[in-house]
């Protein structure tokens, strides 16, 4: 189903995220860890973890908004190429930006490591870059999924608009959810089951609400007729 948008900058409730999060697992935990798992045994697929989480969004909004979904729902490949084009994107990006790397650090040696200084300046330097692309494309397994956009060049643009504005919360959300996420494992593998799909269920959340915020309102459209 194709779902209008009206692209803009989302309003970041980053404190809802967390708690609702937390709430929504409580009240049917079962059913998302079912999908969760079978969403880590789809992503040992090669050329599947994006579709894989993918899929697993699709499924928390199904659930969420009280649609019919199983946990078998997870492996759907209907977004296959969409998310295949994106990840070769991303592993010739990594090669592209991991040459130059390689070739300081064999001239360092080469040169009595007179360019060894470089190293950690270019690794700085690609570190920052990848946030960059990480922030500013964090919406895009929403739009991909949730809101049916199968162009990547068309989603990824959709992401960067919504992004404006939010990059520090998006980053220290990131940080907040993977550090919830590292608890559960040092708890050992039980903790694991419950911070890892709060991860993901927080960062659907998070998608939930910013396609709401650029879904057409088509009763208040009419009504402003």
């Amino acid at each position: 189903m194709e779902v209008k948008l009206n692209i803009k900058p989302i309003d970041f409730n980053f404190g809802d995220y967390l708690s609702q999060g937390f709430e929504i697992l409580k009240k049917n935990y079962g059913k998302y860890l079912g999908a969760f798992l079978i969403t880590i045994l789809m992503s040992i697929i090669p050329f599947c973890a994006l579709l894989a989480f993918g899929n697993f969004y699709k499924f928390c909004h199904k659930t969420f908004n009280g649609e019919p979904a199983e946990a078998s729902d997870i492996f759907n490949f209907e977004d296959f190429l969409t998310y295949f084009y994106l990840q070769l994107i991303i592993f010739g990006a990594i090669i592209v930006f991991e040459i130059p790397l390689l070739l300081i650090i064999f001239l360092s040696h080469q040169a009595s490591e007179s360019f060894s200084f470089l190293i950690p300046i270019y690794a700085l330097g690609l570190v920052i870059f990848s946030f960059y692309f990480i922030i500013k494309g964090f919406y895009m397994p929403a739009l991909i999924s949730v809101a049916n956009v199968k162009d990547v060049k068309t989603a990824w643009k959709m992401s960067q608009t919504m992004t404006s504005g939010n990059a520090w919360n998006i980053l220290l959300f990131a940080f907040v959810i993977s550090f919830l996420s590292q608890i559960g494992i040092i708890l050992c593998f039980i903790g694991v089951l419950l911070t890892l799909p709060y991860n993901y269920v927080c960062q659907f959340l998070a998608y939930e609400d910013a396609i709401k915020q650029i879904q057409f309102d088509e009763i208040e459209e009419i009504g402003t007729i």
